[in-house]
């Protein structure tokens, strides 16, 4: 989940994962705008996020990210791994 609540700029904004079904999140990465997230369909640890100016990539599930400079990044889909390619929009 992206959460960007600029009212309250402490820190809070960013990417947030959950593992109860929501009972609690943990933010994983802070980020000052906000993101387009999605999962690629045939593989849940593989995950993309437009971030403005890049596309964040995370490849357990959203414990830890790398990024691709692009900008702007605001938008991203995901195809099944035989023709997948991030295309950011």
């Amino acid at each position: 989940m992206s959460a960007l609540d600029s009212q309250f700029p402490d820190g809070r904004d960013g990417i947030y994962r959950t593992a109860d079904g929501g009972a609690s999140w943990t933010l994983l990465h802070r980020t000052a705008v906000q993101c387009n997230i999605v999962f690629a369909p045939d593989d849940p640890e593989l995950v993309y996020a437009a971030m403005g100016s890049g596309i964040g990539i995370s490849h357990d599930s959203g414990a830890t990210w790398s990024m691709q400079p692009l900008n702007p990044a605001w938008h991203v889909a995901v195809a099944p791994a035989a023709t997948r390619s991030p295309t950011p929009g």
